[in-house]
């Protein structure tokens, strides 16, 4: 049996708007992150994670799910 969900290392990016005068907070240093990758509809879970250790433990309780 595969892995349904595996972690991948993405490059980060962050599209802000600018308004004159309205100052946003400023943008995390991490170039990059980590998805959840679900590989039997190639699509993605949650929003990303900047730590690959909490990315990977997720990503176990997801595939426990699909054990059996």
């Amino acid at each position: 049996m595969t892995t349904r969900y595996v972690v991948t290392d993405v490059p980060r990016v962050e599209v802000r708007g600018v308004k004159n005068g309205i100052h946003s907070p400023p943008i995390s240093a991490a170039k990059r992150w980590f998805m959840i990758q679900d590989t039997h509809t190639g699509g993605s879970i949650g929003d990303g994670y900047e730590d690959r250790e909490e990315a990977a433990a997720h990503c176990e309780r997801l595939n426990e799910k699909f054990k059996s």
